[in-house]
């Protein structure tokens, strides 16, 4: 005998959301890791890294030992711009850019 039509479908529901609830197996870890360092004279700066690197941008300090980072996993081919404008920390609302650097990688 052959189960009728809701009880097929209901069978499917229940294998559906049986398999939206497990954990997929693999998760974004970084395979190896890429430093770039921002200096202020220069105005650019290039660099090729490896898929699914974690890269580390250290900028530039607005004070003494206030160095910032931002960090991202590299994980789609080609390049990637970044642009970061320095503006002074003068508390007040509105700044005029100080200057600005362009961050070039090529991901491998």
């Amino acid at each position: 005998m052959l189960p009728t039509r809701p009880t097929l479908l209901l069978l499917l529901l229940g294998l559906a959301l049986g398999g939206c609830a497990s954990a997929p197996d693999d998760t974004l870890k970084p395979r190896g890791q890429a430093a770039v360092v921002l200096d202020v004279a220069a105005q650019r700066t290039e660099q090729t890294v490896t898929f699914a690197d974690l890269v580390t941008l250290q900028l530039p300090p607005a004070a003494p030992g206030t160095g910032q980072t931002v960090a991202f996993l590299a994980i789609r081919s080609g390049t990637t711009r970044l642009r970061f404008v320095l503006v002074p920390d003068t508390g007040d609302r509105v700044a005029d850019p100080v200057a600005t650097h362009d961050v070039v990688l090529t991901i491998n």
